[in-house]
């Protein structure tokens, strides 16, 4: 099972088109664990026995995803950002991959940037090919957009949850300790199936305190 994680808060109208993206997808089995991080949204419309949804006082998206992956089954972890969408192939391609090949714990798309009415923009994730390490991913952080990834649970039990403390940098923080968990454990999928709204937020002071962390973590 491909277990679907969706952190909302404040979602406005995207959260429904992002959901029914996951909804149509190709791959089966499939579940979407939405978390309400306190924001009281209208979910109504996600009606669908594929769909769980959960609330909680308002504690961050990095809470509102480890609690979705507390409540999920699937041995994939799929993240998908509230306003953001797939291709209804993108889940099923990724897995494939990482049933052929088990040493991948990690696995990202290509990614497009979109409108507001989910128009394609010029703006695109870089066209990163093959494996990627951890010290490729820190030197630049080619994979860009978290609805991109797909993770393999195991492997996130082992490096650790979300860390509740980052604001911003809490995907990008995981997926460097799922990369320091062994080599060539990170791949492309060489296709455009991720699309998202917003340009990714930055935090300096995240920045530098993610750079100190990594540095105790994986000193060389």
């Amino acid at each position: 099972m491909v277990s679907v994680l969706t952190p909302v808060y404040n979602s406005g109208r995207y959260v429904g088109e992002a959901v029914r993206s996951a909804l149509a997808q190709s791959y089966w089995p499939l579940e979407i664990i939405v978390v309400d991080d306190g924001s009281a949204a209208n979910l109504s419309a996600l009606s669908d026995k594929r769909v769980r949804i959960f609330r909680q006082e308002m504690a961050g998206p990095a809470a509102a995803l480890n609690r979705a992956f507390a409540e999920s089954r699937g041995a994939y972890i799929a993240l998908l950002d509230q306003d953001d969408t797939w291709a209804p192939w993108k889940t099923e391609r990724q897995v494939e991959m990482m049933e052929r090949d088990l040493g991948l714990d990690l696995t990202f798309s290509w990614s497009r940037m979109c409108d507001d009415e989910g128009r394609p923009l010029r703006r695109r994730s870089r066209r990163w090919k093959g494996y990627l390490s951890l010290d490729q991913m820190m030197a630049d952080f080619v994979i860009g957009n978290t609805s991109s990834v797909v993770l393999r649970r195991s492997a996130v039990e082992r490096a650790g949850l979300f860390d509740e403390s980052f604001q911003v940098y809490y995907g990008m923080d995981l997926f460097l300790r799922v990369a320091a968990l062994r080599e060539r454990n990170c791949r492309a999928y060489e296709q455009e199936v991720a699309y998202f709204r917003s340009p990714p937020s930055h935090s300096r002071a995240e920045w530098g305190r993610l750079v100190e962390k990594m540095g105790h973590l994986a000193p060389d």
